[in-house]
């Protein structure tokens, strides 16, 4: 039969105990080369992606900048950064053309990148700021008609008529509208001077109200803006942000409107001729302009009905005037 183990003996066989050292160094090692291994290649991957993928440059401050410091200034200077480290406010180098004139408006410490809420490019700085060069701000006062029922904002862009009394060949005086200045940006509405975001409201839940609009026009046109408010009306035209369409010249009477008949009826002239005292019947003519080598057709010598008995009711009232002065 089978004999009885005698563990005691192995453990004092010095030989057996080396083998089983061995055995277990040797897996041992195998594990921590296959694990060193494995750690390895998923290093050399993500060192492989972060390399073959791009960086964003932002805009960091090279040294700790206090509140006030303008962008212009060479305390600014450009870092790349891993694309999924980036946030969506962060300044970067392709769009810092565009707040380079503005100041920080809270401290920024060395290295850490320039952020939008660092930075207020309106209120950051004074107003006349925002005027480019040869441009002029000018402020309309405008009812609920020019604001697009309050809908208009600062950043949108308008195309101004001018719409008032304007003497014409034909008819005399008429009414005409005429394009002032297309495509021009809305600075601010009343003293709003941000842009609002979309889905943004007041506390009130609506649109605020306002009763100006300030408008960026060429420093030589704002004299000619400002003549023609005093002559009529000025209205605004909201248009697309990305129409860039240029806008024809624009200018337009009654006549371009109601047509040429229309005109020829305001600038008929009607001439009533009676006679004395007596005269029962009057002559009527009618005075029409002549147009442009088409002479007019003569008027009917025949009195209508109605302007007899006109006629006729004057008469009698300029008798009964003579008769009670007479009696005076």
């Amino acid at each position: 039969m089978f004999r009885k183990i005698k563990f005691h003996t192995l453990l004092g066989n010095a030989w057996l105990l080396l083998l089983v050292a061995v055995l277990t160094a040797a897996a041992l090692t195998w594990f921590v080369y296959r694990y060193l291994g494995e750690r390895e290649a998923h290093v050399r991957a993500e060192v492989t992606g972060k390399l073959t993928q791009r960086g964003v440059e932002v805009v960091v401050p090279r040294r700790d900048v206090s509140p006030g410091t303008p962008l212009s200034s060479d305390a600014f200077v450009s870092r790349e950064i891993a694309a999924d480290l980036v946030y969506d406010d962060m300044v970067r180098v392709d769009a810092f053309d565009a707040v380079r004139n503005a100041k920080l408006v809270r401290a920024v410490m060395h290295g850490r990148p320039l952020r939008m809420s660092d930075i207020d490019a309106l209120r950051g700085r004074d107003f006349s700021d925002t005027v480019p060069a040869g441009q002029r701000a000018l402020t309309l006062e405008i009812d609920a008609v020019n604001s697009t029922a309050s809908m208009l904002r600062p950043g949108n862009r308008v195309d101004m008529y001018w719409v008032g009394t304007q003497a014409d060949a034909a008819a005399g005086e008429g009414k005409a509208v005429r394009l002032l200045l297309p495509d021009v940006p809305v600075l601010a509405t009343g003293q709003r001077v941000k842009a609002r975001d979309a889905g943004d409201v007041d506390e009130a839940g609506n649109a605020s109200r306002y009763d100006t609009v300030t408008m960026q026009v060429p420093a030589a046109d704002a004299p000619r803006i400002v003549l023609a408010q005093k002559m009529g009306a000025l209205r605004l035209i909201l248009r697309n942000a990305g129409d860039n369409a240029a806008a024809s010249p624009v200018a337009l009477t009654e006549g371009d409107v109601f047509g040429a008949e229309h005109v020829a009826q305001r600038a008929s002239v009607e001439v009533i001729a009676g006679g004395g005292t007596g005269a029962a019947t009057a002559n009527v003519a009618q005075v029409a302009p002549m147009s442009s080598g088409v002479a007019s057709e003569p008027a009917s010598s025949s009195p209508t009905l109605f302007e007899s008995a006109a006629v006729i009711a004057r008469q009698i009232q300029q008798r009964d005037t003579h008769r009670v002065s007479g009696q005076n």
